[in-house]
């Protein structure tokens, strides 16, 4: 009788021990979830937002210049441009190697491309080619996970509906220069960004850092 109620006790002591022990590690699991939720919340929240939000700076579409009686004078063209980003490709030289079997890739375009990447930051696109026709696009698409780092981006260029019978006045639009881009702005190391360089197209050149753009992708929307 003596020996069960010894058992007995002990089971208790053990018991409440186990519920004690239990007990306090619920408590700082509550405090730990109560001082992430409240004390640091916005904290963490900030965070959040920023694992799931992309920024990524996107080119200003140039605007049209009209005559008085509202005819267009120069105006954007839809292309499409093959694009290389050296941070995402494993081997600059085999991507573009495999791509020269797609489209044309002149030895010129090559030296171009790999003294660009040199110069910049390599997160930075580096234009391969640009004004490609569809059935480029299609082939580089289709071909897309054999071309790492590769992707084709669509832009606007320069069209001229009077052709030379308005140049002198309206001017034109061209790369940008390393003079041009010794300020720092971002925008201006965008493949395929166009200045005006003389002319109207010149008289009408916006500060680029004002047209910046800025497209926010959210991981959720894309997912769904």
């Amino acid at each position: 009788m003596g020996r069960d109620l010894d058992r007995q006790k002990q089971f208790t002591r053990r018991a409440l021990l186990l519920g004690g022990g239990q007990t306090l590690l619920l408590t700082a699991l509550a405090g730990r979830l109560y001082y992430l939720q409240v004390t640091e919340g916005e904290r963490y929240l900030t965070l959040a937002d920023d694992n799931r939000v992309n920024i990524k700076l996107m080119m200003p579409i140039r605007g049209r210049i009209l005559d008085r009686h509202g005819r267009a004078l120069a105006v954007n063209r839809q292309e499409f441009r093959a694009v290389l980003t050296a941070e995402q490709a494993q081997n600059v030289a085999a991507s573009l190697d495999a791509l020269s079997e797609l489209v044309t890739v002149s030895d010129a375009d090559r030296k171009r491309i790999l003294r660009e990447i040199s110069r910049q930051r390599r997160f930075v696109p580096v234009t391969i080619r640009d004004d490609l026709s569809w059935d480029d696009v299609a082939r580089i698409e289709v071909n897309a996970l054999d071309l790492p780092g590769i992707s084709i981006e669509e832009g606007q260029s320069r069209d001229y509906p009077f052709g030379d019978l308005l140049s002198h006045v309206l001017g034109y639009v061209g790369p940008v220069s390393e003079t041009d881009a010794a300020d720092g702005d971002p925008l201006l190391q965008l493949p395929g960004f166009r200045i005006g360089k003389a002319g109207i197209e010149n008289a009408t050149r916006p500060r680029c850092a004002a047209l910046a753009a800025v497209r926010r992708s959210r991981s959720m929307r894309s997912a769904g």
